[in-house]
């Protein structure tokens, strides 16, 4: 069990690359994803993640590691 943050940190200290950070559409923070050697974005996140109120956010949980397909925007 992980969550973006420690996710994201684990594969910049084992791998290398770069993380890039987005406002998150389900909570008040932030998301972020890792960028690796090859210039792919990939993400850990919640499956079916939909828009929750703060207290149901955990801290840890149970992902699932994709690549980012589309093109996204600091904005969303």
């Amino acid at each position: 069990m992980s969550n973006c943050y420690f996710w994201t940190f684990w594969k910049i200290l084992t791998e290398g690359g770069k993380v890039k950070w987005y406002k998150s559409k389900t909570w008040f923070g932030y998301h972020c994803t890792w960028i690796d050697s090859k210039g792919i974005e990939w993400e850990y996140t919640m499956p079916r993640m939909t828009k929750k109120p703060l207290w149901y956010i955990p801290i840890l949980y149970k992902g699932k590691i994709r690549r980012v397909r589309r093109q996204r925007s600091n904005n969303s």
